[in-house]
């Protein structure tokens, strides 16, 4: 056999290796960010990270397999990217549902960065029961504007807009963070029903995640020394307060008498230890009742990243309590804001 056909059997051999490595590797990483996602630095970054950048590898290898004819590897790949792209990024598929008597609609939008009548403009003939606005802490006086028939109330940087009557409404002043208020609760009055529904705008990770290529993180993440990020003496540190305060807040709202619903801008990827704490005690309406990928973030053009991938993340969300379940959801098609508007219908449940 000549040197030539030798080499060419090591390199086809060795491709074959990487090719079967990297899809071992991917899937593996892939149920570390779900699973583990903040009990390990790196995998809490990567919660954030857009879902192509998991797939980089195939860029490389799979026109290499077609190439060489490798038709079983090239099928492996495209089984994993098919997992990766409706398993993992949870692609959703249901049916639209009947009207409901009893039936309300919510619409939620962090407006602080993008299109503040987004949530109007881009769900056409919708007439919400209730729109609850995140970071919305200028410019309110022309929400009273466009829409006379709601009765508006603003606390801190939180703003309801509802066409029912707002019984009451009260900052959670046992849920901060760093003496912010994150959540304020309302009390409805719906349809002859006494409603409770919560705004919620948890902390954004912005700032931690910007220095996460600081070899200081990394070696943090290796137990050598600890990196200090927004007050915090370390990431891990911030990880766990965060996770604190995502329980505080579900114990609060735990405590709920009346039927309840929950949305907001989250700032937590639909994956990890925190979402699942969350809709373990609450149905997503998007998971249980949308179509497409939901994606809400970073829906707007003004950054590299964004105009590559578009939005990757689904961090904003409507969830339903008890007394309600999620039969429609759906995101804005909204080039202007960075975070896209979220629609949903709930139906009563006895």
């Amino acid at each position: 056999m000549s040197d030539d056909r030798v080499k060419s059997g090591r390199t086809l051999f060795n491709l074959e290796r990487a090719s079967l490595a990297y899809c071992c590797g991917m899937l593996l990483l892939l149920a570390c960010v779900e699973w583990a996602a903040e009990s390990w630095i790196p995998f809490t970054i990567l919660l954030y990270a857009p879902p192509a950048l998991y797939a980089a590898g195939f860029f490389v290898l799979t026109p290499l397999m077609i190439w060489r004819r490798k038709w079983r590897h090239v099928g492996l790949h495209a089984a994993c990217l098919l997992f990766l792209f409706t398993g993992f990024m949870t692609y959703r598929m249901h049916r639209p549902t009947a009207a409901v008597a009893g039936r309300i609609t919510v619409i939620s939008h962090n407006i602080g960065q993008g299109d503040r009548e987004a949530f109007a403009d881009y769900f056409p003939g919708e007439e919400p029961d209730v729109v609850l606005l995140q970071d919305a802490g200028r410019g309110r006086e022309a929400f009273a504007k466009r829409f006379p028939r709601h009765r508006i109330r603003a606390l801190d940087q939180f703003v309801i807009l509802t066409p029912h009557t707002i019984l009451r409404a009260d900052v959670l002043d046992s849920v901060r963070w760093k003496e912010r208020s994150v959540a304020v609760r309302y009390e409805l009055m719906v349809n002859g029903r006494e409603v409770a529904v919560y705004n919620v705008h948890l902390p954004t990770p912005r700032a931690s995640l910007r220095g996460s290529l600081s070899p200081r993180v990394w070696l943090e993440a290796l137990g050598l020394r600890a990196a200090p990020t927004e007050g915090f003496p370390g990431y891990r540190a911030w990880i766990d307060a965060r996770i604190a305060l995502a329980r505080s807040l579900l114990a609060e709202i735990s405590k709920e008498k009346l039927p309840y619903i929950v949305g907001g801008d989250f700032n937590m990827p639909d994956h990890g230890r925190m979402y699942r704490m969350i809709a373990a005690e609450m149905a997503d309406a998007f998971a249980n009742a949308g179509n497409g990928w939901g994606l809400t973030f970073s829906g707007s053009k003004d950054s590299a990243v964004a105009a590559a991938f578009g939005p990757w993340l689904r961090i904003d969300y409507l969830f339903a309590g008890k007394g309600w379940k999620p039969v429609n959801c759906r995101t804005a098609d909204d080039p202007r804001s960075q975070h896209r508007a979220l629609l949903a219908r709930f139906a009563p449940t006895p």
